[in-house]
């Protein structure tokens, strides 16, 4: 029994390992499928060998039928699809909206707008369905009526999921909030109300990684509003910022729209510039097999070479643009052909052939309703028949061309005004609010600062109590401190006074000494004289007078006194000589100059011709006193 336990442990071990490295190989699958094919090929091989449930099984095949799906191989998706269905077992909810998503993107690409929103609304009406998803769903159903020229029911879709999102903004992911933006940014930009296109573009910047496949899906958004309202020098920038991203992606779907955008932008300034453009954007397209964007840039290029009066390649381009949109049933793209090539026709004077395509296009243009497109085909037919020589059908569509003019011109006034009032209203409001914002701000400010006003004056008692309690310590503590102080300077202070009187007294009795030593020395050279007698010589006598042992002792209790004079002098006046040096710390003892005579065994005369001989070292003014100016020292 207790084996029989271990081994089915390690089964559940080893199953649920299985099952996490499924889930990650999901996730990384996931990653990779629309920029890295190689990688994403690896990862549904990894998937495919390490199946153990019909859950795993049934998310190996919709994961390979979404990698179809990114490569336009959207029979084999659908094939993949139904066969995941076949596979019996209980799917997640998860599961089942992925699974609804890409078989409505499939009807999607393949233009069937209606059947997709038919998809959507199926799988979004059985209720348990979580917010996130059913955000995601309404913008996938934007996108359908954006196509289907339903830009009312496309505003109502995205804003749905707006609306969610101000609901959920912590729950749903930065991706799904990007496509809200984006998806708000489409139906105002499809309702040529550009600066509210432009205000929800920019609202999913800070969202957006740089360098990644929506950073530059970003920019060919602002360069597509730029390129609309005519200002292309800012188109072209934005355009080329985006094409830098998608070229190193190797996202050929999304690189092919980009080049066609840049030469549509560059066909209004530099024709050989956009045909440049146009024919990256024609290889980048075959090479992704999208069809769609191979015909508009050959009909974009026809028309410039119809500019260029290079009729032949012309005629070869609408013809090959024309054959594509007729496959794909793309009547705004056949009916732009046929007028580019009633032009071709109507310059070259084949004004039969001109006729013909013309009228088609103009049943296709009255079945849109576009009044452009009815302008340019009234326009071409007048001209055709008017080069033809039959007056009054020019004249005809020509009444035609002129009231279908003036209505499109009171139409683009009114739109004009109309934007006007909504800017106008816009502002408008924008000022209401922030003028209440203010107003709300204002008066949250003045409650919070009389809250703070409170709270700071009772702070303030309470520093104050503690203040005082703090100051009558710290006072009585400064008396008891500086009553010390003062006793403990009175003791210092007469034991200072002690040692400069003792020092005083051992000062003159070395003065004394020196003086009598100086007095015996003199009769001992008066006795030398008397008698003749070399028995001390006058080198000896002068060193008795200038003995550097007594002068030490001299100076050390001179230090006593004065403990900073000594170095002041040295520091004032370096070049003093000894004799000189001595001179000055007599004078500074206040002694007379018999005194300084009897010490420096000198003449009075000499003395006083030293001290002016020191006054000149000392470089002092005549006006100066020598014995005041060291006595300062």
């Amino acid at each position: 029994m207790k084996h029989f336990v271990c081994i089915l442990l390690l089964i559940c071990s080893i199953n649920t390992f299985s099952q996490s490295r499924f889930a990650v190989s999901d996730s990384l699958f996931n990653a990779v499928v629309v920029t890295d094919s190689l990688n994403a090929k690896k990862e549904l091989e990894f998937q495919r060998t390490h199946i153990k449930t019909t859950q795993q099984k049934q998310k190996y095949l919709l994961n390979k039928a979404w990698y179809a799906y990114f490569r336009n191989r959207f029979d084999e998706s659908e094939k993949l699809l139904k066969t995941g269905l076949n596979v019996k077992g209980n799917t997640t909810p998860a599961f089942e909206a992925d699974r609804v998503k890409l078989q409505s993107l499939i009807a999607t690409r393949r233009n069937l707008y209606a059947e997709s929103n038919k998809i959507i609304d199926d799988f979004l009406n059985q209720g348990a369905v979580s917010q996130a998803v059913r955000a995601d769903f309404n913008l996938t159903a934007c996108h359908n009526y954006i196509s289907l020229g339903e830009y009312e029911k496309a505003k109502h879709r995205a804003l749905a999921s707006y609306a969610i999102l101000k609901k959920k903004q912590t729950y749903l992911k930065d991706v799904i909030k990007i496509k809200i933006y984006s998806s708000l940014y489409n139906v105002y930009y499809y309702q040529a109300k550009y600066d509210s296109a432009l205000y929800y573009l920019y609202r999913s910047e800070p969202l957006l990684k740089e360098g990644s496949e929506a950073k530059a899906s970003f920019y060919d958004q602002i360069a597509l509003v730029y390129t609309i309202t005519e200002k292309h020098g800012s188109a072209i920038h934005y355009y080329k910022k985006g094409i830098a991203i998608h070229e190193k992606m190797h996202n050929s779907v999304t690189l092919c729209h980009s080049y066609y955008n840049l030469g549509v932008s560059y066909k209004e300034v530099n024709a050989d510039s956009a045909i440049v453009y146009y024919d990256k954007a024609i290889k980048t397209a075959r090479e992704a097999k999208y069809d769609q964007i191979i015909g508009f840039a050959l009909q974009d290029l026809g028309d410039i070479y119809i500019i260029k009066k290079n009729y032949g390649r012309a005629k070869e381009l609408n013809e090959e643009a024309l054959a594509i949109f007729q496959s794909m049933n793309l009547e705004r793209g056949i009916l732009h052909t046929k007028l580019n090539l009633g032009k071709l026709n109507l310059e070259t004077k084949q004004y039969d052939q001109s006729l013909k395509v013309l009228h088609e296009a103009l049943v296709l243009a009255k079945t849109s309703e576009d009044l452009i497109d009815l302008v340019y085909c009234y326009e071409y037919l007048y001209k055709t028949y008017e080069g033809k020589g039959d007056y009054k059908l020019a004249f005809k569509y020509y009444q035609l061309y002129s009231k279908t003019q003036r209505k499109v011109m009171r139409l683009e006034l009114q739109g004009n005004i109309d934007n006007l009032n909504l800017t106008y209203q816009v502002k408008t409001k924008d000022a209401k609010n922030e003028a209440l914002k203010k107003e709300v701000n204002l008066k949250n400010k003045k409650i919070k600062a009389e809250q703070i006003t409170k709270w700071v004056v009772v702070c303030l008692l309470i520093v104050s109590v503690f203040a005082l309690v703090f100051l009558r310590r710290f006072l009585m503590q400064r008396t008891k401190l500086k009553e010390l102080e003062l006793t403990l300077t009175q003791s210092e202070l007469r034991l200072l006074e002690s040692e400069k009187e003792q020092t005083l007294n051992e000062l003159e009795l070395l003065k004394q000494q020196l003086i009598s030593k100086n007095a015996l020395i003199t009769e001992l050279n008066n006795l030398v004289v008397e008698n003749e007698q070399n028995l001390i010589s006058k080198e000896q006598l002068s060193s008795l007078t200038t003995n550097d042992q007594d002068w030490v002792q001299f100076l050390a209790k001179l230090q006593v006194l004065f403990p900073s004079f000594a170095e002041t002098l040295k520091n004032r006046h370096p070049n003093l000589s000894n004799t000189e040096f001595r001179l000055a710390v007599l004078i500074k003892l206040n002694l007379s100059d018999k005194e300084i005579s009897e010490l420096l065994f000198i003449e009075i005369s000499s003395v006083k011709k030293a001290k002016n001989r020191l006054k000149q070292k000392l470089q002092l003014e005549a006006s100066e006193k020598l014995d005041a100016y060291i006595g300062l020292l």
